[in-house]
């Protein structure tokens, strides 16, 4: 289930976690290159917080934060996959989003070279 999201809405967006263990804003989200169609797949506690800290970094650190910059916010499209409520993900069970995150690289193909995805996460 893609469901797009605009730039204005996660670059004005305000985190809401209560604390670090809240996993109730969390869950999986695709990036997408315009231009080739190259995808990246992450996960995050607070989706939408993540995904302003992709555009707002100053000093980028992964391959799609680095393209971000040099091509620009618009240049890609943004959706959340799924949301980790639907997995019953929480502090406790954290290692099946990994488990799930590797998953949906494998099968939206986003892993370095056919995709922005450098790293496949181990196991916490």
């Amino acid at each position: 289930m893609l469901t797009e999201v605009s730039v204005i809405e996660f670059k004005n967006y305000t985190p809401k976690r209560t604390s670090h263990s809240d996993y109730s804003y969390g869950g999986w989200y695709l990036i997408e290159r315009k231009r080739d169609g190259l995808k990246y797949i992450g996960k995050s506690i607070e989706v939408l917080y993540r995904l302003r800290q992709h555009v707002t970094k100053s000093n980028p650190k992964t391959a799609i934060d680095s393209s971000i910059k040099e091509l620009g916010v618009d240049a890609f499209r943004y959706y959340v996959i799924d949301n980790y409520s639907n997995y019953g993900i929480d502090f406790f069970t954290r290692e099946l989003e990994i488990i799930i995150e590797n998953e949906l690289i494998r099968i939206y193909k986003t892993f370095h070279p056919h995709g922005l995805n450098k790293t496949y996460y181990e196991r916490i």
